[in-house]
């Protein structure tokens, strides 16, 4: 079973309410040896590991964690622990309200970089001299957290900015070396297609629907995805569904018929197929496994 111990815990709330809008952590992660069903944040959140190393899935992905790993998580996106692995994190949560990830994207350049893995790995590998920039923001965090004062909430909201815009900038460097201009018209597309597909993927499950969109011709965009996310165009559609699903599978008590016809499938046995060619089992299947 997933738990999470806080042994240093600051929280914000909003305003009136029991809400939590930001918090910052020291806390050990431990995955035990019984249980290996999925486990989720409620909030964006950022899991800085500090020691142990173990295998975690997310999505599509298996990756490893280490000293030096930052994972970014969506707000109740799944991730399974590999069973009896311990570790020290820092733990950065905040909901959409006190930072808004699509608001300030064009700024932070996080949305599909850091955050919603199927773009890409939800993880960043920090060196030595990332970490001890983070390091610095972080300790800028606790002292506001710990003497508050007037206008907290702006000055975290300027830390959690620039701990953001720093580790944004080296995964870039990750993913395309130093951006260079005949690549950025690229990446505009990319940013594009995203938004596409996050904002119809429940209706158009087609790759000429999106090229057309984007004025450009599916094998173009075809080409573009390959090459910054190693899948086509297609694969990128279909795994969003079925993170969806999976999603929707778990967290909901939707039936898997008004799943499908939610996802876009008038046809609830073609979903089921869809559905068992990408996870090997059923929709109804899966629901059991979680629980």
């Amino acid at each position: 079973m997933f738990s999470i111990t806080n042994r240093h815990k600051h929280s914000i709330y909003k305003p009136g309410t029991d809400q939590i809008a930001f918090t910052l952590a020291d806390s050990v992660v431990e995955m035990d040896g019984q249980n290996s069903k999925p486990a989720f944040f409620e909030l964006y959140t950022v899991l800085w590991v500090q020691s142990g190393e173990g295998e975690v899935k997310v999505d599509f992905g298996k990756y490893v964690l280490k000293p030096g790993t930052l994972m970014f998580l969506m707000p109740y996106q799944p991730f399974v622990i590999e069973k009896g692995k311990r570790f020290e994190a820092t733990v950065l949560e905040f909901s959409s309200e006190f930072f808004c990830i699509e608001k300030h994207r064009h700024e932070v350049s996080c949305n599909g970089v850091l955050f919603n893995g199927i773009y890409g790995p939800p993880f960043l590998y920090a060196d030595t001299a990332l970490e001890t920039e983070l390091q610095q923001v972080v300790n800028a965090m606790t002292t506001e957290l710990d003497k508050g004062g007037l206008a907290q909430e702006e000055m975290l909201f300027s830390y959690l900015k620039i701990f953001l815009i720093r580790a944004s900038r080296a995964k870039m460097l990750t993913i395309n070396g130093e951006v260079k201009d005949e690549t950025r018209s690229d990446n505009s597309v990319l940013i594009n297609f995203q938004d596409l597909v996050e904002g119809n993927f429940t209706k158009e499950h087609g790759v000429a629907y999106y090229a057309d969109k984007l004025f450009i011709q599916p094998n173009t965009l075809s080409k573009l995805t390959k090459r910054f996310y190693g899948k086509s165009p297609g694969q990128v559609i279909k795994e969003r569904v079925m993170v969806e699903a999976k999603r929707m599978l778990y967290l909901t008590q939707s039936s898997v018929k008004e799943i499908s016809y939610g996802l876009g499938f008038d046809d609830p046995a073609y979903f089921n197929r869809f559905f068992k060619k990408w996870a090997q089992i059923t929709p109804e299947e899966y629901r059991q496994r979680q629980r």
